[in-house]
Protein backbone atom coordinates (compact mmCIF):
# COMPACT_ATOMS: atom_id res chain seq x y z
CA UNK A 1 0.00 0.00 0.00
CA UNK A 2 1.40 3.36 -1.03
CA UNK A 3 0.36 6.36 1.07
CA UNK A 4 0.94 10.04 0.29
CA UNK A 5 -0.08 12.21 3.22
CA UNK A 6 -0.44 15.93 3.83
CA UNK A 7 -0.80 16.40 7.59
CA UNK A 8 -3.48 18.74 8.98
CA UNK A 9 -1.79 21.81 10.42
CA UNK A 10 -4.91 22.63 12.48
CA UNK A 11 -6.65 19.34 13.28
CA UNK A 12 -10.15 19.44 14.78
CA UNK A 13 -10.68 18.55 18.44
CA UNK A 14 -11.15 14.82 18.99
CA UNK A 15 -12.41 12.85 22.02
CA UNK A 16 -9.70 11.90 24.50
CA UNK A 17 -7.35 14.71 23.47
CA UNK A 18 -6.93 18.27 24.66
CA UNK A 19 -7.35 21.35 22.51
CA UNK A 20 -3.60 21.46 21.90
CA UNK A 21 -3.49 18.02 20.24
CA UNK A 22 -1.53 17.83 17.00
CA UNK A 23 -2.03 15.84 13.85
CA UNK A 24 0.92 13.73 14.97
CA UNK A 25 -0.92 12.87 18.21
CA UNK A 26 -3.95 11.68 16.24
CA UNK A 27 -1.83 9.76 13.77
CA UNK A 28 0.03 8.02 16.61
CA UNK A 29 -3.29 7.12 18.24
CA UNK A 30 -4.43 5.52 14.98
CA UNK A 31 -1.13 3.67 14.50
CA UNK A 32 -1.34 2.22 18.06
CA UNK A 33 -4.06 0.03 16.57
CA UNK A 34 -2.42 -0.51 13.19
CA UNK A 35 1.05 -1.73 14.20
CA UNK A 36 -0.15 -4.72 16.27
CA UNK A 37 -2.70 -5.59 13.57
CA UNK A 38 -0.01 -5.40 10.88
CA UNK A 39 2.68 -7.33 12.74
CA UNK A 40 0.32 -10.08 13.91
CA UNK A 41 -0.41 -10.82 10.23
CA UNK A 42 3.20 -10.66 8.97
CA UNK A 43 2.63 -7.19 7.48
CA UNK A 44 4.99 -4.29 8.12
CA UNK A 45 6.14 -0.85 7.00
CA UNK A 46 8.81 -0.94 4.31
CA UNK A 47 9.52 2.75 3.95
CA UNK A 48 8.42 6.00 5.54
CA UNK A 49 9.76 9.44 4.83
CA UNK A 50 9.13 13.16 4.98
CA UNK A 51 8.21 15.14 1.90
CA UNK A 52 10.72 17.68 0.67
CA UNK A 53 9.28 20.65 -1.17
CA UNK A 54 6.48 20.38 -3.68
CA UNK A 55 5.53 17.78 -6.23
CA UNK A 56 7.74 17.88 -9.29
CA UNK A 57 5.52 16.10 -11.81
CA UNK A 58 1.81 16.42 -11.00
CA UNK A 59 -0.62 15.85 -13.87
CA UNK A 60 -4.40 15.85 -13.74
CA UNK A 61 -4.75 16.19 -9.95
CA UNK A 62 -5.83 19.42 -8.26
CA UNK A 63 -4.06 20.32 -5.00
CA UNK A 64 -1.62 17.42 -5.11
CA UNK A 65 1.60 19.41 -5.18
CA UNK A 66 2.37 19.32 -1.45
CA UNK A 67 2.85 16.17 0.64
CA UNK A 68 4.30 15.99 4.14
CA UNK A 69 4.88 12.24 4.26
CA UNK A 70 5.09 9.11 2.19
CA UNK A 71 4.79 5.55 3.44
CA UNK A 72 4.94 2.13 1.88
CA UNK A 73 3.46 -0.83 3.77
CA UNK A 74 3.75 -4.51 2.91
CA UNK A 75 0.63 -6.60 3.39
CA UNK A 76 1.11 -10.37 3.33
CA UNK A 77 -2.05 -10.80 1.31
CA UNK A 78 -5.25 -9.07 0.31
CA UNK A 79 -6.98 -11.14 2.97
CA UNK A 80 -4.67 -9.72 5.67
CA UNK A 81 -5.47 -6.20 4.47
CA UNK A 82 -9.22 -6.87 4.61
CA UNK A 83 -8.90 -8.39 8.10
CA UNK A 84 -7.11 -5.27 9.33
CA UNK A 85 -9.47 -2.69 7.83
CA UNK A 86 -12.58 -4.60 8.96
CA UNK A 87 -11.31 -5.18 12.51
CA UNK A 88 -13.85 -3.90 15.10
CA UNK A 89 -11.33 -1.43 16.57
CA UNK A 90 -10.69 0.15 13.17
CA UNK A 91 -13.89 2.20 13.02
CA UNK A 92 -13.21 4.20 16.16
CA UNK A 93 -9.56 4.80 15.29
CA UNK A 94 -10.09 5.65 11.63
CA UNK A 95 -11.66 9.01 12.53
CA UNK A 96 -8.35 10.00 14.16
CA UNK A 97 -6.48 9.15 10.98
CA UNK A 98 -8.80 11.38 8.96
CA UNK A 99 -8.54 14.21 11.52
CA UNK A 100 -4.75 14.09 11.30
CA UNK A 101 -4.71 14.67 7.53
CA UNK A 102 -5.46 17.56 5.26
CA UNK A 103 -5.40 15.21 2.27
CA UNK A 104 -4.16 11.75 1.39
CA UNK A 105 -3.90 9.29 -1.43
CA UNK A 106 -3.57 5.61 -0.54
CA UNK A 107 -3.60 2.86 -3.12
CA UNK A 108 -2.55 -0.78 -3.32
CA UNK A 109 0.26 -1.90 -5.59
CA UNK A 110 1.55 -5.28 -6.76
CA UNK A 111 5.35 -5.42 -6.36
CA UNK A 112 7.38 -6.01 -9.49
CA UNK A 113 10.79 -5.91 -7.80
CA UNK A 114 10.75 -6.46 -4.06
CA UNK A 115 14.28 -6.61 -2.64
CA UNK A 116 13.17 -5.91 0.95
CA UNK A 117 11.52 -9.33 1.29
CA UNK A 118 12.77 -10.79 4.58
CA UNK A 119 13.72 -14.04 2.82
CA UNK A 120 16.05 -12.15 0.48
CA UNK A 121 17.53 -10.16 3.34
CA UNK A 122 18.13 -13.36 5.34
CA UNK A 123 19.79 -14.97 2.29
CA UNK A 124 22.07 -11.95 1.85
CA UNK A 125 22.97 -11.82 5.55
CA UNK A 126 23.80 -15.54 5.63
CA UNK A 127 25.87 -15.12 2.45
CA UNK A 128 27.75 -12.22 4.01
CA UNK A 129 28.46 -14.24 7.16
CA UNK A 130 29.74 -17.13 5.02
CA UNK A 131 32.06 -14.83 3.07
CA UNK A 132 33.34 -13.23 6.28
CA UNK A 133 34.01 -16.62 7.91
CA UNK A 134 35.76 -17.86 4.76
CA UNK A 135 37.89 -14.71 4.56
CA UNK A 136 38.83 -15.08 8.23
CA UNK A 137 39.62 -18.81 8.07
CA UNK A 138 41.37 -18.85 4.67
CA UNK A 139 44.76 -17.60 6.00
CA UNK A 140 44.75 -20.24 8.77
CA UNK A 141 43.88 -23.04 6.35
CA UNK A 142 46.60 -21.90 3.92
CA UNK A 143 49.24 -22.07 6.71
CA UNK A 144 48.24 -25.65 7.62
CA UNK A 145 48.59 -26.80 4.01
CA UNK A 146 51.93 -25.07 3.47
Amino acid sequence: MVNNIDMNEYPPPMPGFGSDATAEDYSNHYMEHMYPQLLSRACHPIFTGSGLGVGIDVVGIEGATGWDRAALFRYKSRRAFVEIVTHPDMGARHAYKHASMEKTIAYPVEPGLYVSDLRIILFLVLGLITVAVDAYLLPFLAKKEG
